[in-house]
């Protein structure tokens, strides 16, 4: 099956009437959920990424809030909350609010997450966004990399504090300057 390019699609989307502008949305929102939350995202929330990731927030406070005690569905749980931080970027593409969003799930894991764990797939987990948020905290504004270089340092001394049996090895979280 071969697929325009977006050039081309571009291009018949001008010619279309509104009407019918429309009944595409509506169809392509019907086809997949990810469709309608990013048609729901560009209509009522785009004007304000950092609203939206405080709301992201909430929904992952409320994930995080029933996940249960043991490994297996804690990893369901943590992924799940995981992929709300990529759908976010996806929609947004906004650095400050996904950095925020790593950031307070990193915060959340480590009040959630018993410090005896040795799941290097759970361990896993709060690496990638730790070393995810250190990547984007030099790609924000100067005004802001002070703050959030902070704020991740401190989540990097919270984990070297509370998590026991954190492999430093396998797991390097350097600090920023």
């Amino acid at each position: 099956m071969h697929v325009d390019s977006l050039t081309q699609l571009k291009k018949e989307l001008t010619t279309r009437p509104p009407g019918e502008l429309l009944r595409i949305c509506l169809a392509m929102a019907k086809l997949k959920a990810e469709n309608k939350a990013m048609l729901a995202y560009l209509l009522f929330e785009a004007h304000d990424p950092l609203a939206y990731a405080g709301q992201t927030k909430r929904e992952m406070d409320t994930l995080l809030e029933a996940m249960p005690r043991n490994q297996p569905g804690s990893m369901k749980v943590l992924r799940k909350a995981s992929q709300l931080i990529t759908q976010y970027n996806r929609f947004t593409k906004s650095k400050q609010g996904e950095l925020e969003l790593l950031l307070h799930f990193t915060g959340r894991y480590l009040e959630r997450v018993s410090p005896e764990s040795r799941h290097a797939p759970l361990l896993g987990l709060a690496f990638r966004a730790l070393r995810k948020a250190r990547g984007l905290v030099g790609k924000l504004h100067e005004d802001l990399q002070y703050d959030y270089a902070k704020e991740y340092n401190q989540q990097v001394q919270a984990v070297h504090a509370t998590m026991r049996h954190w492999d430093h090895h396998r797991f390097p979280l350097p600090t920023l300057a």
